[in-house]
């Protein structure tokens, strides 16, 4: 099939979308597909075009899981409000706090823990970019979390239950 083709189907691959749970976003899912199918420049059939929007919703939902997604409105003042109340410097002091405790680690410690939650790797990405066993890259995020909450679980529950003066 041809781009002139799929896209006499756009509704089909619309509808696929929506049974990955594409939702809102299976109209720009299919966008992106004609996109990829018009850069190969070459005739493609239905299983083609299935799994090029499946790799797509992935990659779309795996980078949304990623992102934070900030609102305006009843959000925005909540905040102006969490901040008047002493909210910026309980979460600036527990920042400190969590970035203390991580200097406090191996260097191999911190440079794993750095690079699985500064970055959008996964565990097997790191695995394949260090050749460090898959097994120790585990444990050891297992174990920097464990030691991340046992030095600071407390003071986050007191930032997320407004006790700002206990940190």
């Amino acid at each position: 099939m041809l781009i002139k083709e799929i896209s006499e189907r756009h509704q089909d691959w619309v509808d696929i979308v929506k049974t990955f749970g594409g939702g809102v976003y299976s109209e720009d899912i299919v966008q992106e597909m004609y996109l990829k199918i018009h850069k190969l420049d070459k005739e493609v059939n239905h299983s083609y075009v299935w799994l090029t929007l499946r790799s797509i919703f992935y990659d779309v939902t795996r980078v949304k899981s990623k992102v934070d997604e900030v609102g305006i409105g009843e959000n925005f003042q909540v905040f102006e409000e969490l901040k008047d109340n002493g909210f910026e410097d309980a979460y600036e002091e527990l920042t400190y706090r969590v970035n203390k405790e991580i200097k406090s680690w191996c260097h191999y410690d911190q440079k794993l823990f750095k690079l699985y939650t500064q970055t959008d790797m996964s565990l097997r990405d790191i695995h394949k970019g260090t050749n460090i066993s898959l097994t120790s890259i585990f444990n050891t995020i297992k174990n920097c979390k464990a030691r991340m909450k046992a030095a600071i679980g407390e003071d986050y529950e007191d930032l997320i239950n407004g006790d700002y003066d206990k940190l």
